[in-house]
Parts: structure tokens; sequence; C-alpha cells
């Protein structure tokens, strides 16, 4: 786990947990932290709206990707995350 951030939304008590421990290969560019903080907000976010499904998707270099992911945002996610 030396180069892996262990994180997980915890629907139930609505929480999400981000242990800070290196870069894990999903982000680039150091943004670990914060990529995996906004990663677990979209799964609060996702549930709080009560959308189906965990959020995950395989659009490759967005956030909530099941692959490689990054801070970007496209459609979708802006779309299923805005309150309005």
């Amino acid at each position: 786990m030396d180069s892996e951030a262990a994180r997980q939304f915890l629907p139930d008590e609505q929480v999400c947990v981000v242990v800070n421990q290196g870069n894990p290969p999903v982000f680039d560019h150091g943004e670990a932290f914060i990529g995996l903080m906004a990663h677990e907000a979209g799964h609060f976010l996702h549930h709080k709206r009560k959308l189906g499904g965990s959020g995950h998707h395989d659009r490759g270099g967005i956030l909530l990707s099941s692959g490689l992911e990054s801070l970007a945002l496209d459609k979708q996610p802006v779309t299923d995350l805005n309150a309005w």
C-alpha cells in the first residue's frame, strides 16, 4: 500500500474517508488526495441525488471513471451531480 491512497464512501453514515498514503496510479501529477476526495464527494452527491448504480463509468480521464481518472469533468458527471 505504499503507492496507494485508501478511500471509501459510507452512504449509511454519510462519511467519506481518505487516507493519504502515496499517489495511486489513477491520478496523475500528484493530485491524489484532492482527486480521491473529489471522487468520494462524487459518490456522496450521486447517492444524495438517488441516482442508480455507483456513479462509475468507462470514460477514461474523467472523474469517477472506473479506469484512469483525473479531476476533469465531462457533460455526464456535471449533469448527474448538479443540484439543479
